[in-house]
This record gives C-alpha cells, sequence and structure tokens, in this order.
C-alpha cells in the first residue's frame, strides 16, 4: 500500500509513531508558527501529487480541512473518510495534553488496521416502507420475537421543536445491521396502534430520548412504557467526549461517517437551490435517500445500547445514577420543555421601543465628539459602534486611550472589559459600552424571545443534560435561561403569567450558600456546619467566627465590611482552588494579609482544609474522582507535563465535588415537585431550572401550599445534609421572574 503524510508545514518533528513507509508532504513550505491559519491562497501543495496514493494521513486541522474537507478533527481523527483519508491529531499532542493520548493510541491503531486489511464494514439490511401493510407486517414480526427484548426507535423531523414542524418518518431496529425506516405519510390507525403495542411490550432505546418523545408524544399521543437513552448511557461513560450520535457510531461501530454523503448531498442542493444550510430542512431530501440514513441512525443506536448498557449495569454506582436519576432528569426536562417559559407579549414590545428609544439618543451623545467625525471622515464610513475596526481607531487613534489588551491577531482589543476600563477613561467609550449592552439586550433577548413565542405565549427552549461536565444544567435553542441578564431586570420581568392567566404568578426558589453548605457535610468539619447551625448572614458569621470579632454577628457587615469580604473572598475562592494573590484581589488586600486570612481560616476549619487537600491529592493521582452521587469526573490533564494544565485540571475536579452536588440536589427536587404537580397536588408547574434556582408559576390561591412542598422537596435528606438543619432555601413570587427573584 502506498502511503502519504501531509502536515501543515516542515517542523523540527518527526512522526516517530508511523512504523511503516510513507511520504510525507506539507500543505505550505514556509515554516508558519503554532497560530497562523492557512488561507486557501497559502497552500501550494499540488492536490493531484497525491492521486497516486492508497491512504493520505492528513496531521493537523490545516490538512483535514483542505485536503477532506474537514472541520471536526477530534470527532474524525483516525477514521477513513472517502476510503482514502484519514485526518489525525498530531501525535505529538499527547505529551502536552494527556487526554488526547487514547485517541491518538486508538487511530494509530486503525490506521495499522486500514494498513494490514484488518477493517470491514458489513452490509446492512435497511428497508424504506412506505406502505402501511409492508409496515404492520414488520411491526407484527417484530412483536411476535419474544427473543427481541429491546427496539431501537428514532424519528426525522422538519424542525427541532415539535409546535413548529412534524415527523416525517420513523425508524426501528431490532438487530445489528438491520433497519427500516416508516414514512408517515402510511400511518393509520391501525398502525398507530401496533407502534403503541411495540412501545407497551418492548424496551424502546433512544439515543435522544427528550427529542423523540417529544416528538411522537405531540404528533401522534404515544406513551412509552419502558425506555432508555443512549447518549445518557454515553455521558455517564464519558462527559468529556461529543455525545451525538454520528460520532459515537464512528467510534464504537464498523459503521463509519455514514451521513457524509448525505452532508453533501445538503450542501450542494443548498448552493444549486440558492438556500442557506441553516433554512435547510428534512423535508427536502427525497424519502428513497434519507431513509437508508433514517435506517442506520436506528441500526447504531441499538448497537450502541448492547455495549453502553451492559458497562452500565455491571456498575452499581453507574446504574443507580442512571436509572434512578439521569432516566428521571430526562423525563422531567422534557416536561418543562412542553410547558415552556410564559412572557408578556405586550412588556417585550414596550421595551423593544424603549430601548430602540435609548439606543438612538446615545447615538445622538457620540455625535458631539469631534473623534467620531474624524474616524467617519478618515475611513469613509458612517461610525458603526459595533465595529472593532472602527473603536479601534477612535480610541486609539483619535483619542489617544491606552492599549490594555490585544487580540490573537494582534490588534488592540475592544472587549467588554476593554470598554468596562476604557469608559472610565472617557465619556465617549461610555457611552459605546452602555449602546452594546443595550444592542445585546434587544436582539440577543427582546427580538428573539417575540420572533419566537408560540401562540399561546410561552417559549420552548432546551434544557440539557449532557452538556457539562460539572454536571449542571445548561440551555439553548431559541433561549439560554442560564444566561438572562443579572444587572438589568427588564428581560427577567417580562417572564409572567398576566397576559396568559392573571389569576397565576411566577414563583423562584434560590438555594443558599449551597457549595459551602456540601463543602461543610462533605468534609464533617463541624465548625464549618456550626456556622449553618446559627443560621444569620452566613459570610458575617464565617468572619465573626474566623476573626473574633468583637461586636453582634448582625453588626459585621456595618463594623467590619473588610474583614466580611475578606471571608466571602475565601469561602467562595477555597473551592476554586484560589491562592493568596486571588483573594487579596477579591478582599481588596495586600498579599501578606490575604495569606493571614487563609491562615486564620483554616485554622478554624481545619477538618474542611484537610478534605480539600485529600481530595485534591486523590485528583491528582487517579485522574478522576466521584461524586457523592456517583457522577464520574474525569480529568486526565492532571498528568500533564504542563503546571498550568496540571493546576486547571486538579481545580475543576475539586469544584466538581461539590457543585454537581448542589445542582443535583436541585435538581432531584425538582423532579419530586414536578411529579407531585402532575398529580394535581397544586395547581402550579415548573417551566426552568437557571443554576441553583427552581422556577415556575403557581395560581394566586395556591402559592403558600406551593412554597411548602418545593421547600420541603428540596430539604429532603438525599444524604448531604446537616442532621436536623437541612439546606436554607430563598422563596419569592411576583407578577414576574423580575419580582419572584
Amino acid at each position: 500500500m502506498k502511503i502519504a503524510v501531509v502536515d501543515k508545514a516542515p517542523s523540527k518533528s518527526r512522526y516517530e509513531e508511523f512504523n511503516f513507509d510513507y511520504d510525507l508532504y506539507h500543505l505550505t513550505d514556509e515554516r508558519t508558527g503554532k497560530k497562523k491559519r492557512l488561507l486557501k491562497a497559502d497552500v501550494k501543495l499540488d492536490m493531484t501529487e497525491l492521486d497516486p496514493y492508497d491512504l493520505v494521513i492528513l496531521v493537523g486541522a490545516e490538512p483535514s480541512k483542505h485536503i477532506a474537507k474537514i472541520t471536526q478533527i477530534t470527532k474524525y481523527t483516525g477514521h477513513l473518510i472517502d476510503n482514502k483519508f484519514v485526518p489525525m491529531i498530531n501525535p505529538v499532542m499527547a505529551k502536552f495534553k494527556p487526554e488526547v493520548e487514547p485517541v491518538i493510541t486508538d487511530s494509530l491503531q486503525r490506521i495499522n488496521d486500514y494498513i494490514s486489511g484488518n477493517v470491514s464494514s458489513k452490509e446492512g439490511d435497511y428497508r424504506g416502507i412506505t406502505c402501511a401493510d409492508e409496515a404492520k407486517e414488520y411491526l407484527r414480526k417484530v412483536l411476535r420475537m419474544t427473543e427481541c427484548k429491546a427496539v431501537a426507535v428514532d424519528t426525522e423531523t422538519t424542525a427541532l421543536y415539535p409546535k413548529d414542524g412534524y415527523v416525517l418518518g420513523i425508524s426501528v431496529s431490532h438487530k445489528a445491521y438491520q433497519g427500516v425506516y416508516i414514512s408517515s405519510d402510511c400511518i393509520d390507525t391501525e398502525l398507530e396502534q401496533l407502534f403503541q403495542e411495540l412501545f407497551n411490550t418492548k424496551l424502546i432505546v433512544f439515543h435522544h430520548a427528550k427529542f423523540d418523545r417529544k416528538f411522537l408524544e405531540y404528533h401522534f399521543d404515544f406513551e412509552f412504557k419502558r425506555w432508555v437513552c443512549t447518549m445518557t448511557m454515553h455521558y455517564i461513560l464519558n462527559e468529556n467526549e461529543a455525545h451525538d450520535l454520528k460520532f459515537l457510531c464512528m467510534k464504537y461501530t464498523d459503521m463509519g461517517d455514514y451521513e457524509r454523503d448525505l452532508d453533501q448531498w445538503k450542501r450542494e442542493f443548498c448552493r444549486r437551490n440558492k438556500i442557506k444550510l441553516g433554512d435547510f430542512t428534512y423535508d427536502l431530501i427525497p424519502f428513497e435517500i434519507l431513509s437508508e440514513y433514517a435506517c442506520k441512525d436506528a441500526d447504531g443506536t441499538l448497537r450502541l445500547y448492547h455495549k453502553f448498557s451492559s458497562i452500565v449495569d455491571r456498575s452499581v454506582g453507574f446504574s443507580k445514577l442512571y436509572y434512578n436519576f439521569l432516566i428521571p432528569a430526562v423525563d422531567f426536562l422534557k416536561d418543562i420543555e412542553n410547558i415552556g417559559v410564559p412572557f408578556s407579549k405586550k412588556k417585550l414590545k414596550t421595551i423593544q421601543k424603549s430601548i430602540t428609544e435609548e439606543i438612538i439618543d446615545l447615538k445622538k451623545n457620540i455625535y458631539k465628539y469631534d473623534a467620531i467625525h474624524e474616524v467617519e471622515k478618515k475611513n469613509n464610513v458612517v461610525f458603526n459602534p459595533n465595529s472593532t475596526a472602527h473603536l479601534g481607531h477612535l480610541f486609539f487613534n483619535e483619542l489617544g486611550l491606552p492599549v490594555t489588551k490585544k487580540t490573537p491577531t494582534g490588534a488592540p482589543s475592544t472587549d467588554a472589559g476593554v470598554l468596562g476600563f476604557l469608559a472610565q477613561k472617557h465619556e465617549v467609550a461610555d457611552y459605546v459600552l452602555k449602546i452594546r449592552k443595550l444592542q445585546k439586550i434587544k436582539s440577543t433577548y427582546i427580538d428573539k424571545i417575540l420572533l419566537n413565542l408560540d401562540s399561546d405565549l410561552r417559549l420552548r427552549t432546551g434544557f440539557n443534560l449532557t452538556i457539562t461536565t460539572s454536571g449542571r444544567l445548561s440551555s439553548s435553542g431559541k433561549l439560554n435561561m442560564q444566561q438572562l441578564p443579572r444587572d438589568d431586570k427588564r428581560v427577567k420581568s417580562c417572564i409572567s403569567m398576566e397576559e396568559i392567566d392573571p389569576n397565576y404568578v411566577i414563583w423562584s426558589q434560590d438555594l443558599q450558600t449551597a457549595e459551602m453548605y456540601y463543602a461543610a457535610v462533605l468534609s464533617n468539619d463541624e465548625n464549618l456546619m456550626d456556622v449553618f447551625r446559627k443560621g444569620g448572614d452566613f459570610h458575617s458569621t464565617i468572619a465573626h467566627t474566623v476573626f473574633n470579632i468583637p461586636c453582634a454577628v448582625e453588626e459585621v457587615s456595618t463594623k467590619y465590611p473588610q474583614l466580611r469580604q475578606a471571608a466571602k473572598a475565601v469561602s467562595f475562592g477555597i473551592l476554586y482552588g484560589a491562592g493568596p494573590g486571588k483573594v487579596a484581589a477579591t478582599a481588596n488586600i495586600s498579599f501578606e494579609e490575604a495569606k493571614d486570612v487563609i491562615a486564620q481560616y483554616f485554622a478554624r476549619f481545619n477538618k474542611l482544609r484537610i478534605w480539600l487537600n485529600n481530595t485534591q491529592t486523590e485528583i491528582a493521582t487517579n485522574g478522576f474522582i466521584y461524586s457523592v452521587f456517583n457522577r464520574k469526573r474525569r480529568v486526565p490533564n492532571v498528568f500533564s507535563v504542563s503546571e498550568e494544565e496540571r493546576g486547571h485540571a486538579i481545580r475543576s475536579a475539586l469544584n466538581f465535588t461539590v457543585q454537581s452536588v448542589a445542582s443535583d440536589v436541585n435538581l432531584m427536587a425538582a423532579i419530586d415537585i414536578n411529579k407531585f404537580f402532575k398529580r394535581g397536588g397544586a395547581r402550579a408547574e415548573v417551566f426552568a431550572l437557571v443554576h441553583d434556582s427552581i422556577l415556575g408559576v403557581s395560581h394566586r390561591d395556591d402559592i403558600q401550599l406551593v412554597q411548602d412542598k418545593v421547600k420541603y422537596f428540596t430539604q429532603l435528606d438525599r444524604g448531604v445534609s446537616i442532621p436536623n438543619y437541612p439546606i436554607g432555601v430563598d422563596f419569592g413570587y411576583g407578577e414576574s421572574y423580575a419580582e419572584a427573584g
């Protein structure tokens, strides 16, 4: 086999890991430096030189992009593309980033398998069905198979949300290398009944259960007795990897990148019909083209289930985490996504108008400065406060303000942090900062919410269980609920029931000082637990306890604010591995004072110090840590040659041990609360989780019952409580989220 290796540019590195003969090529013969990206014009390699080769290994992101048209090298590394190209992470990376070493080892094994001919892909039995009778025959056959316990199900849809589109078809696989794709056009009442019988009698395997179930329940009223989710399974097994179906099928099956041809078809269709790729929907794909890929989705899902479930089921901790917590969590998130976030359209439009007027006024004020006119004159442009080039010329050329930060390309930065600093130096920078903030609120939130509101004045967005490595929920889609502006209440004031049903109010419950509470429990530090037993302001009590302040705790914040701030800085900092420098900057004290404060803090809370040290040692030794709820946080970078990366990995895992507990307790409470409401316990609903807050709506007459029950479920002892002193909560309610929170 004739083999070529293509990298970005000449370097001192040698590919000693390649134990085979190859010819080496470079995209460019010029030494480029690590950070320079190659443009098409920079590529000097004549691609026809690669024609005689049977296998071309593309080392690094640039060759993968320019030759194989691959933009996600981590996803494709080690995999054969177009029966010729193998993208690969540069093997030298393993010396600096230990987390990629297994990926590189696996890639090298795959390459050797390609060379030796050990890789083979079995053809599957895939069938598209457009006839109702044929679909019924297939489902009846599967129902008769007593040996078939699990069936994979997947959907193809025209949108990401059930209210925005419909189901094109349902794919089913009952064994590996097999699948059918049944067009929705042929689903009649009898076929629906057969599907329901299948869902009643078999274990239904989804890859993205929340997504598929929402569509199937909304459009067909299907119910699911027993189901599992392979995406969530994989999240337990490796929280650091991507969890999308195509990536997992490439890595764990012999299916390869089976959707590459379909992706290319989509791009060509969009180019030919002048459609933006983002506007493409799957109903534009002919059935005969889509059906094979849909079948493979179900086949891949079933194969992943058999591989992952055997690992999860063998571990008592993993199986308990998966079946007792994460599966109910998927169900809960499906429910709150269906409920949606309630908004006042009237308020949204009023705020949209007022912000527009504010921006116009601020722009008028900017033009009072001659420097703005100079920028327009010299560049022959209309000044744009969103243009980094215009702002750079204004601030650093015309106004002569100091450059405090540069972009990766070497240009002066005008990001939010820089603008905040410059706003203290010149009024025009303050105006620009205000314009930017208002424009972001208007475009990112107000405009977007108005555009995506459903007819019932609710916005249905996404809540994600498998995105963060810490275990915290994230939000994405039509609105990121985790990133609502904190210092501007306008968006929160629009989350309201006043136009939907004025008999209902918005309520919110927050955990009090959650991470420190759970740190006290996990470390079994009696002195720290005593702080929570005493109640009152946590940081004042900490300061009073650590520094022996000669006044009542209630007076600390007014008489000794600096000591309270120092105690607060240490409390929040220690769980993130903050040292004296960080504490000094946060508390506005000297480095030596910060060292003394930390020493006094740990002298008082010695068991906390011991627990932190022991936990850090465990992380550094093993490269992973478990939470009390059996989550595993893997941080292979603790073995990096870089001291900075080792430190970051240890701090990340240390914080996980506490942060994930707070997040999980809050989610467990929300699951129980949701079940209580669904049983008719109160006229109320949960519609979102935001950080350590649970958000919902309640009938005015039930608000006291709701408050009591939400508090009860949150303070249930789940094995991480101070005896007789459950975690504190703050509950509020009002006409809007701004009032409730």
